[in-house]
């Protein structure tokens, strides 16, 4: 998947994926929303991981979250 000219999404921050969430929230009327938790927004700590999926949440105007690149060794922190 290309995303924004990028030859992979690792290059994608939260923000800028706030802007896709927010369109794609706007226009549909009774969806299940899934947005992705970027690579690196979730790694590092259990903090970070909640802090990451509360913006997906609520200022993506998502309804569930999931992992990019959620490999097992990278979801202990969430």
């Amino acid at each position: 998947m290309v995303v924004q000219g990028h030859d992979s999404t690792l290059l994608i921050s939260l923000d800028e994926m706030s802007v896709h969430y927010n369109a794609v929230a706007r226009a549909v009327e009774r969806p299940l929303l899934v947005g992705d938790l970027t690579s690196g927004t979730y790694e590092s700590n259990t903090s970070q991981a909640l802090d990451a999926a509360v913006r997906v949440l609520k200022e993506g105007g998502m309804d569930a979250i999931k992992l990019e690149e959620g490999s097992p060794s990278r979801i202990t922190a969430s």
